[in-house]
């Protein structure tokens, strides 16, 4: 009956997790794997639990430690319960993160080869009172109606022997069996019992669970006069007696009304008014509650406690002199209520009143003096503590009589209520809240009673339930007012029972309940938990324990009344619960009923499916270990609850019950709803037996007819028709489910099986208000069936009426006799008598001829032939794409990088750019990211994770191919990518042939592998760091997938024919997505050159790095490589940064790709031979030359020095700049070797906003301009002629350095030296320092000679580039202590701030859009003075493993500061990291959402740590 299917399941571990209060669920047999989560990156967890093979040897918080492996470790669960995991990190104690898993029992039916076992959700449970079970030997015969019609589950109500209230609840002897169950001639015992439960299990295949009561026992219990502390009572919990003091005036006052007391006043046994009750409420107060004066047990007696003071202050000053202390505002005096509330006995902390004193009453030298203000004093304060304590006490009182008066109204004047006409001593005013000793006795007596130490132990509290009340509190404690204030609705039959916080607070009770639940455990396969919510969880956890470790497999259902789903998972978790009750009835209408079967049945008709993966000879299923919501037991009825027949009509039991039958979870149902009571069979009052099955029923025969059941009774026969049904579904796999509601009464319910497709419908009509003509068939609007109806299961509805002036038997409990289902199964379409049905094409129209409410129809459904061959032709595609040397895999495995960038990813601009096309546009959502099906990878995500089938894209796939249309035909666009189209289109021509309703799961299983064959083509055509690397930096490198690609409006500048055909069209890096995506935006040569090591250089891209290289070197002008390369043609050169970070990339490639120093020796193609020649695109005037020609140029051009105007300077190439800022100077320090150059109208490093805003002034004005030695280019040409002096020094690089005018050399050695001779000097600010713009000491300037001098002394992380590319110009201490600033005043989560927080410019929220008057913002002017830039974090985290006091703590602390970048990569809808985020990682809207800086620079230290 149960899948032999084992499941996987996968749980991201993430840090700081609690998750106590979260449901995971698993069946036994099934593999946990537990794997880090992105927020454990850099970090080391130890993962415990207390899980246990052998439930034998199961003890709650003995833990075992599990081992990981690669991040990884599993566990396999071999016995069911519930177990704890925590973890920690490695080497510290502190609990990072904690849950629990629930393991589904193994319930096994039948015996030897017959043996099987039971699934779940294949559960059909039935209660039935075991006192109306009769004599024991009667029990088969009567139990053969719950056999007979279909359940294979028995909830017996206590076995044990009942209290003298004859509730099933309350138990007077928890160890002994209901004498009722006795014949004259034997004595019924527990092994009669067990043996009888084994033969249900073994020949009716039926289990059995009862209920077990931990919470309260009968007041009869013999065992509470021997070990009266197993209850709470006036003499182990003393704050109850307050509560007793009131009860008894409570019962004084029935008393009292019986004897006619008040009759003069008004007041008789009839209580039927307000006017009645307005006058209980009036003599309460004046003439009850005045006679004990209970406010008086919390008082403080204020003469003797003075004297008590008195007394102590005398001792005080014979020691010590008054002398005021230290104010101390906490110091507050309070009453301390005596412990055991007697009169006038609380008290006051003695040394807090003479804290206070001193504190308040000047010491004059007079002692007695100074001891009588004192004492004064305190009288006053403690006359007010006495009027506050009374006013407290008194509101506690008035609300308790107004909770007596609510009691009261609604027992004896309210329509809804049981309308108690008169009080009596049997029916008093209101239930006792506790027991009595003895007889009855005037008021002062009883309160005698209260406080004496032997008989006060038998006043004991009874229990109850409280409204609302926080279930993990027990009510009956100190300090909880429920009993004073009168909010427990009491069950005045039994006592609660007090267990203490252990074994040791009450070992009697202890042991007796122990013993009482493992023999329960022993003798039935389940338990209910009766009145969970009230259990205390550590009583309830030690018995359940005790419970497994005899029946290991045991099953366990309670009902919970939190009402909060998070608390109902405590109670669940800590216990193991495995079903929760859930009951049709609280439905308040058909709408609600279908929501209930939804919300507890399985998954949406639809599902996507899990993900397969083979594991030896057997098949494995993986799938994430999503939270859940607690397995339900649903109950059409329960045994709780009034009939629904008087809560609805007699019509509706049949339509709700087939409904409750279609939920794909166990269900249940109560003895009496089948034979159709119309009455509650009620667990206190019921005494009456349960007729017995008679297999042909002669209605003639009176005493058979009133003592059996048959087939034909009432709906047996209906209801044996939905539980084969509800059992059939489960045990074949029909586990998902859709729920209709066709109108106000009519709910359609499909159960899908989604390996077969084959469906089931049911419809039903029910009846919540009795209908005015029960025959009547109002129109009901057709229903239409995809696929083919085999056949209908069965269509019933109800005949007759039921009886007008029914009468209930005296000795058996019977039900309406004149009404009944009218049930025919397996039937033809043609033979119905509810339908018609009008095959359309695949599909049936079903008219509803004669559907009145109670009428149900079941169909089973299967796929056409149709459909089941577009079904199989998708699983061959399926196939295919699982087999790696397959057509399709042979194609995916040709495609390049390129390829694939086109085929997953390129934003809206850039497809516009190259085939006027367009993202995908969904309804509700608008376009998608990406042209490609990487946005559609990222839905797919979200729905199989949150199996949220109503999302736009499922809904969008439904309702046409315009998806699989638009992919097939862009793809086809593309020559490289067609014949991946063409084998795809047929794919999508199947998929389109499938039912609408599947195509969405289908959808997903193939996009989804095409997906997964894509990454590790990616991975294969990477480098070993990133085929191999961790999953942070696959989605880093594949970031770097979607930013590389081709653009017809942004390409390279033409290379040289001996590298390339100058017709191909060449890679390019868009410096980010959207904004920088396409035409002269894309391609900027800072962006590209911070980028290319990462994206290109360590990922095993050498061409695409070459490439750029050279395109770049070609465009060299001025000596400078562009700012935005604009194809080479429209080149603007006003970036200083640029060709140092060419250079920088220069000097990478050759270090790290394969033969690197030949980089050096390939041809430029030069655009621009002199600074004045138009571009040369034609191929007659092709110059060449080696790369190291065009290296020395752009060093000899800065030694010189750089000194022009840009080309068509004006409003046509930047509408914003002045003239100054058109003049680029650069040049090198022939003093420091540092370079320098730009002005204060330009901006030529990477901080390059310009001002534009008229309006607030600052059009024109760089915000950032960052002019004369900026830090990183320092350290950039540092590096760079550090490199070309040791290549030069090994006849690798032709040059020795650079020329002076007179034609002496300046060496690269020199010129390093020089610059480094200088570092430390000009740039860094020491602790002594004298300078005048000081903001901050023990950092590096951002700038050296900037013409706004204070600018020079900005903290910025500028610096921090340096630090990594030259790391030689850093005296290491000084270092370390400037980054100590760094992570202390820039270091945000994602980015670093661009701007010292401390400084007046700072704002580190980015709004491009701001149109205020503000100088420092208007549009967008602080886009480098504050927010957060993410490409500066990478050198950031390179810096400190270069400086650093201990390599192993700097690696734990850059990889767990990048656990936010890796968490938002994986979050990512653009599938990166963006350009910056506001202040502290806020979202900034105005960013691009992925940038390629920002994905290099994390991969270099990545790499770094990874080289390590």
């Amino acid at each position: 009956m149960l899948s032999t299917g084992r499941f996987v399941y996968v749980l991201s571990l993430d840090a700081n997790s609690d998750r106590q209060s979260t449901l995971f669920r698993c069946n036994n047999n099934d593999t946990i794997q537990f794997i880090y989560g992105s927020t454990l990156l850099g970090r080391k967890i130890s993962l415990f639990t207390d899980y246990s093979k052998e439930s034998a040897n199961f003890k709650r918080n003995t833990y075992q430690k599990l081992v990981f492996t690669d991040e990884m470790t599993t566990i396999r669960f071999e016995t069911s319960g519930s177990f704890h995991f925590y973890y920690t990190e490695t080497g510290c104690d502190v609990v990072c993160g904690q849950f629990y898993i629930v393991v589904n029992p193994q319930l096994k039916v039948g015996s030897g080869a017959n043996t099987q076992l039971l699934d779940l959700n294949a559960i059909q449970c039935q209660t039935v009172l075991t006192k109306s079970l009769g004599q024991f030997p009667t029990w088969k015969s009567k139990l053969e109606v719950s056999h007979k019609t279909g359940y294979n589950m028995i909830h017996f109500t206590p076995i044990q022997e009942l209290g003298g209230s004859n509730s099933s609840y309350s138990l007077a002897d928890q160890l002994k069996l209901n004498p009722i169950f006795n014949t004259k001639e034997k004595e019924c015992r527990v092994e009669d019992v067990q043996q009888f439960i084994e033969w249900l299990r073994t020949e009716w295949q039926i289990l059995s669970l009862t209920d077990i009561v931990l919470n309260h026992t009968a007041n009869e219990s013999p065992w509470l006069q021997t070990h009266p502390e197993c209850a709470f009572n006036c003499f182990n919990s003393p704050w109850l007696r307050p509560a007793y003091l009131l009860d008894r005036i409570l019962y004084r006052m029935t008393t009292d009304i019986v004897d006619d007391r008040w009759k003069s006043k008004g007041l008789t046994t009839e209580v039927n008014s307000e006017d009645h009750l307005n006058l209980i409420r009036k003599i309460l107060h004046e003439e009850y509650l005045p006679i004990l004066n209970i406010h008086e047990l919390y008082l403080v007696d204020i003469d003797t406690t003075l004297n008590e003071f008195k007394e102590f202050l005398i001792k005080y000053c014979k020691t010590s002199k008054p002398e005021k202390p230290l104010n101390d505002e906490t110091l507050k005096l309070e009453i301390i209520v005596d412990d055991k509330y007697r009169r006038f006995k609380s008290t006051i902390d003695l040394n807090i009143a003479l804290k206070i004193v001193l504190n308040e009453v000047e010491f004059n030298g007079d002692n007695d003096q100074w001891i009588n203000w004192s004492t004064d004093n305190i009288r006053h304060k403690l006359t007010i503590l006495n009027e506050v304590m009374t006013n407290e006490i008194r509101h506690h009182l008035s609300d308790a009589i107004e909770n007596v008066i609510k009691t009261a109204r609604y027992e004896r004047i309210d329509s809804w209520g049981p309308k108690h006409k008169i009080i009596s001593l049997k029916c008093p005013l209101v239930c006792n809240y506790f027991t009595h000793k003895g007889s009855d006795m005037d008021l002062l007596d009883e309160q005698k009673l209260a406080f004496d130490d032997n008989d006060s132990k038998f006043l004991m509290a009874h229990n109850g339930w409280v409204m609302g009340d926080d279930p993990l509190r027990n009510f009956a404690e100190k300090g909880c007012n429920v009993y004073i204030r009168r909010e427990l609705i009491a069950w005045g039959d039994s006592v609660k029972l007090n267990y203490g916080s252990g074994p040791q607070d009450c070992p009697f009770l202890w042991s007796h309940m122990e013993k009482y639940v493992t023999q329960m455990a022993t003798i039935f396969h389940g338990l209910r938990l009766d009145n969970c919510h009230s259990t205390p969880i550590h009583v309830a956890q030690h018995l359940i324990d005790s419970a497994r470790r005899v029946n290991p497999n045991l099953y366990l259902i309670a009902e919970l009344f939190t009402a909060h789903e998070g608390l109902d998972n405590i109670f669940v978790n800590k216990l193991g619960i495995n079903s929760l009750i859930r009951e049709g009835l609280s439905a308040h209408d058909s709408h609600d009923l279908g929501r209930q079967v939804y919300r507890f049945g399985g998954e949406p008709i639809g599902a996507f499916p899990p993900e397969r993966l083979s594991s030896g000879q057997s098949e494995l299923l993986v799938l994430p270990l999503r939270p859940s919501v607690c397995h339900a037991i649903f109950f059409d009825v329960t045994h709780d609850n009034e009939s629904p027949i008087i809560k609805r009509s007699a019509y509706d039991p049949l339509a709700s019950s087939a409904l409750v039958a279609m939920t794909f979870s166990a269900i249940g149902s109560n003895r009496g709803h089948d034979e159709l009571v119309p009455h509650h069979i009620n667990v206190v009052h019921e005494t009456r037996e349960y007729k017995s099955w008679k297999e042909n029923l002669d209605s003639d025969d009176k005493i058979i007819a009133n003592n059996s059941l048959s087939m034909d009774s009432a709906i047996i026969k209906s209801k044996l028709a939905f539980n084969k049904l509800h059992e059939w579904l489960a045990v074949n796999g029909y586990s998902h489910q859709f729920v209709d509601q066709r109108d106000f009464d009519t709910v359609a319910v499909t159960r899908h099986n989604p390996e077969t497709h084959e469906s089931v419908v049911l419809v039903a009509r029910t009846a919540f208000h009795c209908p005015k003509d029960p025959k009547a068939s109002p129109y009901l609007p057709p229903l239409r069936i995809d696929g083919i109806i085999d056949k209908l299961l069965f269509e019933t509805h109800m005949t007759g009426e039921p009886e007008i002036n029914f009468v209930q038997h005296k000795e058996y409990i019977n039900g309406y006799s004149e009404i009944r289902s009218d049930i025919r199964t397996d039937l033809a379409l043609d033979d119905s008598k509810l339908i018609k049905a009008n095959k359309i094409g695949d599909s049936y129209e079903i008219i509803f001829n004669y559907f009145p409410q109670s009428a149900v129809i079941a169909f089973k459904v299967s796929l056409s032939d149709y459909h089941k061959n577009a079904l199989e032709k998708l699983r061959v595609f399926s196939k295919q794409l699982d087999d790696e040397s397959s057509d399709v895999n042979t194609i995916i495995s040709n495609l390049s990088l390129i390829d694939l960038n086109y085929l997953l990813f390129r934003c809206n601009h850039e497809e516009h750019d190259d085939t006027n096309g367009g993202a995908y546009s969904l309804p509700v959502f608008g376009q998608m990211n990406y042209c490609g099906i990487a946005s559609i990878i990222y839905y797919l995500r979200h729905i199989r994770t949150h199996n949220d089938l109503g999302h736009p894209l499922c809904g969008n796939l439904r309702d046409g191919n315009w998806l699989m249309d638009y992919i097939v035909d862009r793809l086809t666009k593309n020559p490289n990518t067609k014949s991946f189209a063409d084998w795809l289109a047929k794919v999508f021509t199947s998929l389109s042939q499938i039912p609408r309703y599947l195509i969405p799961r289908y959808f997903d299983s193939i996009i989804t592998r095409i997906y997964t064959s894509i990454l590790d083509q990616i991975w294969n055509q990477s480098s070993p760091f990133v085929r191999n690397g961790s999953r942070f930096v696959q989605l880093l490198a594949l970031g770097g997938v979607a930013m590389i690609g081709t653009n017809k409006t942004a390409v390279l500048p033409p290379l040289s024919s001996k590298i390339v055909d100058e017709s191909q069209l060449l890679a390019t890096i868009a410096a980010g997505l959207p904004h920088f995506s396409s035409g002269y935006m894309r391609c900027w040569g800072r962006d590209t050159f911070i980028a290319l090591k990462g994206l290109l250089l360590l990922t095993g891209r050498f061409t695409e790095a070459k490439h750029i290289i050279l395109g770049f070197a070609g465009t060299l002008r001025h000596g400078l490589i562009p700012n935005l390369l604009d194809g080479g043609r429209n080149s603007r050169y006003n970036a200083r940064d640029a060709v140092w970070w060419w250079l920088q990339a220069v000097k990478d490639y050759c270090l790290i790709a394969p033969n690197g120093l030949e980089l050096l020796s390939q041809s430029v193609r030069r655009l621009y031979p002199t600074d004045d020649s138009p571009a040369l695109l034609a191929s007659s005037e092709i110059v060449e030359e080696p790369l190291y020609k065009t290296v020395q140029e752009a060093l000899q051009r800065h030694y010189d020095g750089i000194d022009f105007v840009e080309r068509n300077a004006g409003k046509q190439i930047d509408e914003h700049m002045t003239a100054e800022g058109f003049h680029i100077k650069v040049g090198v320090s022939r003093e420091t070797g540092f370079v320098y150059g730009g002005n204060r109208f330009n901006c030529g490093t990477w901080m390059d906003k310009m001002g534009s805003s008229a309006k607030a002034e600052n059009k024109g004005l760089p915000s950032t301009p960052r002019d004369g030695s900026a830090i990183e280019l320092i350290g950039l040409s540092k590096s760079v002629v550090t490199y070309l002096a040791d290549l030069s020094d090994d006849n690798k690089y032709p040059f020795k350095g650079v020329n002076e005018s007179d034609g002496t050399v300046f060496t690269f050695r020199e010129w390093g030296l020089k610059i480094e001779a200088n570092f430390e000097k000009h740039l860094y600010i020491s602790a002594d320092t004298e300078q005048q713009y000081v903001n901050r000491q023990h950092i590096y300037k951002d700038t050296f000679g900037a013409s706004i001098p204070w600018m020079d002394f900005q903290l910025r992380p500028n610096c921090l580039v340096a630090m990594v590319v030259a790391p030689e110009l850093f005296d290491k201490n000084h270092a370390i202590e400037a980054l100590k600033i760094v992570r202390q005043e820039l270091v945000g989560p994602l980015g670093i701030k661009t701007l010292d927080p401390r400084d007046l410019k700072y704002n580190g929220v980015y709004d491009n859009s701001n149109d205020s008057h503000n100088k420092d913002l208007a549009h967008g002017a602080n886009y480098h003075n504050g927010p957060e830039w993410l490409w500066p974090t990478g050198y950031y985290l390179e810096a400190l493993l270069k400086f650093n006091d201990n390599y192993t703590e700097t690696v734990a602390y850059i990889e767990s500061l990048l656990s936010n970048h890796f968490q938002h990569i994986e979050s990512s809808d653009w599938f990166g990291l963006p350009e910056l985020t506001n202040t502290d990682g806020k979202h900034c809207p105005h960013s691009c959402p992925i940038q390629a800086w920002s994905h290099s620079t994390i991969l270099q230290v990545l790499h770094s740590i990874h080289s390590k």
